[in-house]
């Protein structure tokens, strides 16, 4: 059995130190657990193995899957197509050079109760910073984010400087872009992710590294549906559009703040 099959028994961990703890499976070796604080300073989470294994099974109501993502040379998971569209726009999203599913399982104790849950998505940008990202539907969404739950996670992972995003659905006309590119889609993309985590470890040796200014935990996907209203040519042909069309893929807002 693949250790991400088992799951961790995180409650011997939070029996030792009621501190935010992480339990990962590194590139190659065994399973590993550290404080978070100190796992966020030293370990390359956009390299990380996943921590959950996605299956499907006959009369299952979603569709699980693995995603070929330029941004990493690897798959990464999806549990759901909303989660697929996310990771798509992660992958053509500029501010990101690496990217993680089900990273790790991050656990703790407060107030005398037990805490753990495994977050859908980590995400590296090219100034060493990260964010978590979580993918609920528009239903779900509202109530998440108003439960305990939510708030112990979302503050575990801003005390050790990295952002905390409840995403939802992706904007119409970016997902029909996205769709209609091509098979090549975000090969072209530099690879900056070492570079990345070398800026991460020079902070995290001097100080944390600062917060974005955070958007709001709800944020969904970027500005709505852009048209382009087209005007009618004149008889020499030469009309044209007054409005600029549709983002091109490789511009694609992911929900990310920009570095």
């Amino acid at each position: 059995m693949k250790a991400a099959d088992r799951k961790p028994n995180l409650k011997l961990l939070t029996a030792v130190s009621a501190e935010p703890q992480v339990w990962y499976l590194p590139p190659h070796g065994n399973p590993n657990a550290l404080l978070l604080e100190q796992a966020a300073a030293e370990v390359p989470f956009e390299d990380v193995r996943p921590v959950r294994t996605m299956k499907n099974w006959r009369g299952k109501t979603y569709f699980s899957g693995l995603y070929w993502a330029a941004t990493n040379g690897r798959h990464v998971p999806y549990e759901t197509w909303l989660e697929k569209r996310r990771v798509t726009a992660l992958d053509f999203s500029r501010s990101v050079v690496g990217i993680t599913g089900q990273p790790m399982w991050v656990c703790g104790r407060q107030d005398g109760k037990h805490w753990e849950h495994c977050p859908d998505y980590f995400v590296l940008h090219p100034d060493g910073t990260a964010t978590v990202i979580e993918v609920k539907n528009q239903y779900l969404q509202p109530r998440f984010v108003e439960t305990d739950r939510y708030r112990w996670i979302r503050d575990a992972f801003v005390s050790v400087g990295w952002e905390y995003l409840v995403v939802t659905e992706l904007d119409p006309q970016t997902w029909q872009n996205l769709a209609a590119s091509p098979p090549t889609r975000g090969t072209s993309k530099p690879r900056s992710s070492k570079l990345a985590r070398s800026r991460r470890r020079s902070w995290s040796s001097s100080a944390k590294p600062a917060t974005r200014s955070s958007p709001s935990p709800t944020c969904g996907a970027s500005s709505g549906p852009r048209s382009s209203s087209s005007t009618s040519p004149s008889r020499s042909g030469r009309g044209r559009s007054s409005t600029p069309g549709p983002k091109a893929p490789s511009e694609v807002d992911c929900g990310c703040p920009e570095p």
